[in-house]
């Protein structure tokens, strides 16, 4: 593992000394490694892969699960970019642009026998939560939000993915608190009602911010592509 990591950086080197290589998109054969939760593939991979189809069809893409290492990834340079929920800082040599601001919603099943059209903090609590924590971890910006009040939720089911999440709450009375994008993407698949969190709960949104490290920072094929991940996310 040492040695193949001091090839990689050695690689990184050499293309920093090295004059830029002429970019076709058309014609380019590059392999990108981009390091992303699951909430990133499916809110942003299905519209990137549809448009370099059409402008670079020789370009392959690997998603590497980023799993709370994403910087580091960079930095060894096991990733060409990653996609994460922006942070405080920047970390030394690591480049970032933040393309997404998101907001969180509440869903629960379409017929839900206790919530109607508003989801007051009262019912909210006597709700029983689904919670997506990829490292595992038991709290969260809502836990945060409520322990400001006062106040504790019961979690009865905790996940790693985002997508499994959804499809859970389809089929029992919890209640899953999470980014309006994935309730928006899977609206077509599962039966939900999507709803504004409590008014009492402040749930601040958070961005994701596209990262590369600075190696790579003029290398024009890389650009491309980052040029071209910004661009569909845009619109969103």
């Amino acid at each position: 593992i040492l040695n193949e990591r001091m090839e990689r950086l050695l690689a990184g080197a050499g293309e920093l000394l090295a004059p830029p290589q002429p970019f076709d998109p058309r014609t380019s054969t590059r392999r990108f490694r981009i390091a992303a939760s699951d909430y990133m593939e499916i809110v942003l991979m299905p519209a990137l892969l549809e448009r370099l189809g059409r402008e670079a069809p020789g370009i392959d893409i690997v998603l590497l699960r980023h799993a709370g290492h994403a910087m580091r990834q960079l930095d060894d340079g096991e990733a060409d970019l990653s996609l994460v929920p922006a942070t405080p800082g920047t970390e030394t040599g690591i480049v970032a642009q933040r393309i997404l601001s998101e907001k969180f919603v509440c869903v629960v099943r379409a017929d839900h026998p206790l919530v109607g059209k508003k989801l007051t903090l009262e019912r909210y609590l006597e709700l029983t939560h689904v919670l997506v924590s990829p490292g595992g971890a038991r709290g969260g910006l809502v836990d945060d939000a409520l322990a400001k009040l006062g106040k504790s939720r019961r979690v009865a089911v905790v996940v790693p993915h985002f997508l499994v999440a959804p499809f859970l709450v389809e089929r029992t009375d919890h209640v899953l608190t999470l980014a309006a994008r994935i309730a928006r993407s899977l609206a077509p698949a599962v039966k939900l009602k999507a709803l504004p969190p409590p008014s009492e709960l402040d749930l601040p949104g958070f961005d994701v911010r596209l990262c590369w490290h600075e190696r790579d920072h003029a290398d024009p094929a890389h650009a491309w592509l980052r040029s071209r991940i910004a661009a569909v996310a845009k619109p969103m």
